[in-house]
């Protein structure tokens, strides 16, 4: 199955809610969104004390249409405006597998 998004696996922390990994081949993947990114805008809100579950809602949307983010990064010196489309992002019912030996 698949939901419409940016693709990013996202963690909250005291002081906001990082990217705490990207699903390569999605739109995030394709915009330059790294681990450790902080979300500071959405769409022109202030997203800084946000939980993670209204990051996810804001950048979830109807395929195709646009999101802006604003993101703070450690080694940039200004924070990070980008438009990213939003696309697909798989989300498989088996995420992890292994051969037991015997």
């Amino acid at each position: 199955s698949q939901f419409y998004g940016i693709g990013v696996s996202i963690l909250q922390h005291r002081d906001g809610v990082y990217v705490q990994s990207v699903i390569p081949g999605t739109p995030a993947d394709k915009a330059g969104i790294r681990y450790g990114d902080r979300f500071v805008e959405i769409d022109g809100k202030k997203a800084l004390e946000w939980t993670a579950a209204e990051v996810s809602r804001n950048v979830r949307g109807e395929r195709g249409t646009k999101v802006k983010v604003k993101i703070d990064r450690v080694v940039a010196s200004a924070p990070l405006d980008l438009e990213i489309v939003r696309g697909g992002v798989p989300l498989p019912s088996i995420r992890n597998y292994f051969l037991l030996p015997n």
